[in-house]
């Protein structure tokens, strides 16, 4: 390579450069011209590939049939021998029914992507820019962001490292094992394939067979949301099928609670029972032995779960997780609503927010519930807007909420009644804020219920997730925190995420 640089420099010198310091300049050029062209080939070989599966040893299959298949991109340098896994999030189908509907979708199917890419022939892939990888949201265009960001400034420990990214298409949080279940009506090809535990079985077998990740020194096994819950369940699959790499596991907005919903019912665990039992999921099996039958079902639940990991585990949240809510039907299917309903509470709340929550005044004093529908402080003693308020007011995950960019914060102000103490004093004030209240009391009460439930959870004093686990709980409004431009700025106890998550990978066991 050094003669072939020398001999390139010297074609390219002006024949009038004969000087010692003309030939130096003209030499140095001609290797910085060099190492970028270098360096773009060594970008270009670190694109993020999509790698389909058809035909696989395990025989997994997506919901509606097609292959499994997941996103690579290549690790260099320092962490070449360093894997990080990141599950994407999606929820799941409870019924027979809802999985039907969601195999026409990209969360059930893969045909999508083999169009994508102009369909992918066996053992061949699709090469994508990595600005242009997946996100938890399942648009296959959406950059990557956060702990997925390739830009060390973004994200200084894993920028570097492998990163592969399962497509998220079995509805059961890959860890569904029933296979193929025919439709009810008995419709000829009418049904689907529940293979969670067979797809990410067969997606890291393909890596381990074809990406070279044989002898890992590092994973880190990421998700969000449903890939958040997930990571429960397969934390300590990898130390079983890497023993020799050291394992992490980082859990996002996946901490569901088993609480009562705006109704005083539990829909959300009714809808995790019967999911558990059509996928006929995996589950953690330390947890399985700890909870008498017929409820092992609950080890879905990571504060069940969690306590039987053995592997270390971060756990990430946001006590006001709206997508969270939504699905537990503490708030309304309204994303709009939804987002103003948790912006009006924030506000209310003020600074001693937390504080009540922790005291549970609002469980005990029916009197205090009323305060906060009526512009109030939680815990008494007026309206205080404070820095809690304005955080929670203009802190929402990208991609989720109302609008975009300054015209989405300023939608969502206004139809929470606007922020801050500002037009909550004066004459007036108490009725104002009555009047554009966007929540009734049953949803004040099913949210900080949640709430408290989490506190409760992620307290070290507490314990309750079990010894090895950390948590990075923030009160702002997120959802998918870990995968948010704004990681850098969400915080908890004044630490930002990025800086909680670099902390905790670099700390020893």
């Amino acid at each position: 390579m050094g003669t072939h640089r020398t001999a390139v420099c010297r074609l390219r010198r002006p024949q009038q450069c004969s000087s010692p310091t003309c030939v130096l300049l003209a030499s140095l050029l001609c290797l910085a011209a060099v190492r970028a062209a270098s360096i773009g080939v060594g970008q270009a070989a670190r694109q993020s590939r999509y790698f389909l599966l058809p035909g696989n040893p395990y025989n997994a299959k997506c919901l509606d049939g097609s292959p499994p298949a997941y996103q690579y991109r290549p690790g260099y340098g320092a962490a070449s021998q360093s894997w990080h896994i990141h599950l994407p999030g999606g929820g799941w189908c409870s019924s027979l029914e809802k999985c039907l509907e969601r195999a026409n979708t990209k969360l059930g199917s893969t045909r999508g992507l083999q169009r994508l890419a102009g369909g992918v022939p066996t053992g061949q892939s699709a090469s994508r820019s990595s600005s242009r990888a997946s996100n938890d949201n399942g648009d296959p265009d959406a950059p990557p962001r956060g702990i997925t960001s390739p830009d060390a400034a973004t994200n200084p420990v894993f920028h570097n490292w492998h990163l592969v990214r399962p497509v998220y298409c079995d509805g059961g949080g890959f860890a569904g094992r029933a296979g193929y279940r025919a439709a009810a009506n008995g419709s000829a090809g009418a049904g689907v394939h529940l293979d969670g535990w067979r797809v990410i079985h067969a997606i890291l077998a393909d890596l381990r067979a074809n990406r070279g990740m044989t002898a890992p020194a590092r994973i880190v096994l990421s998700g969000s949301s449903a890939g958040g819950q997930a990571v429960v369940t397969l934390c300590d699959l990898m130390p079983l099928l890497f023993p020799r790499a050291l394992v992490k596991c980082i859990m996002d907005a996946g901490l569901f609670v088993d609480a009562e919903d705006r109704t005083n019912r539990r829909a959300f665990a009714a809808m995790v029972r019967a999911t558990v039992g059509l996928h006929q999921m995996r589950i953690n099996w330390q947890c399985s032995q700890a909870i008498p039958p017929p409820n092992q079902w609950r080890c879905f639940f990571p504060h069940q779960a969690l306590r039987h990991v053995a592997s270390p585990v971060l756990v990430v949240n946001s006590l006001f997780d709206y997508r969270a809510l939504m699905l537990g039907n503490q708030l309304p299917a309204n994303q709009a609503r939804a987002t103003a309903c948790l912006q009006q509470i924030a506000r209310e709340g003020g600074t001693d927010l937390l504080k009540s929550i922790k005291t549970q005044r609002w469980r005990q004093e029916p009197s205090a519930l009323a305060e906060i529908q009526t512009g109030g402080v939680l815990t008494g003693g007026g309206y205080r807007g404070g820095d809690l308020g304005n955080r929670l007011t203009s802190t929402v995950e990208e991609g989720d909420s109302p609008g975009s960019g300054a015209g989405r914060r300023k939608e969502a102000k206004g139809a929470a009644g606007g922020s801050g103490e500002k037009g909550m004093r004066g004459t007036g004030g108490v009725e104002a804020a009555a009047a554009r209240s966007v929540c009734d009391p049953a949803e004040h009460r099913a949210v900080l219920n949640v709430a408290w439930q989490m506190i409760q959870y992620t307290d070290a004093a507490h314990l309750e997730l079990g010894p090895t686990v950390s948590t990075f709980v923030t009160p702002a409004i997120a959802h998918c925190a870990l995968t948010s431009p704004k990681w850098d700025s969400l915080t908890d106890k004044g630490v930002t995420l990025r800086d909680a998550v670099t902390r905790w990978y670099r700390r020893p066991l």
